[in-house]
């Protein structure tokens, strides 16, 4: 499920985020877990109205990786990223054909 919130910065690298996946089916509360689709950062909400997030300590980094809905984020942004890649790639050699 993705829900559109209002635009909002990474606090890493302050690109616009402007929504948010839910593996669990819900809408974000404060201390959920997030990422940022931009550069990868773990995030965390600290309000949700308006949106807001601050950059995760290093114990919630890895409380996230461990948690089941934190690898399927982190499985699918690797995706996403991969796609991505591949993608430049066929650019690159569509443009210099």
């Amino acid at each position: 499920m993705i829900v559109r919130h209002a635009e909002s910065p990474c606090p890493s690298c302050a690109q616009t985020l402007d929504g948010v996946g839910s593996h669990a089916g819900h809408l974000p509360r404060v201390t959920d877990y997030s990422f940022c689709i931009h550069c990868g950062t773990v995030l965390v909400f600290t309000s949700v109205s308006p949106v807001a997030y601050r950059v995760a300590t290093p114990d919630e980094v890895q409380a996230f990786r461990a948690s089941v809905a934190g690898r399927r984020v982190l499985e699918d942004y690797q995706a996403l990223r991969r796609i991505e890649s591949m993608k430049s790639v066929f650019i690159d050699r569509e443009g210099s054909a």
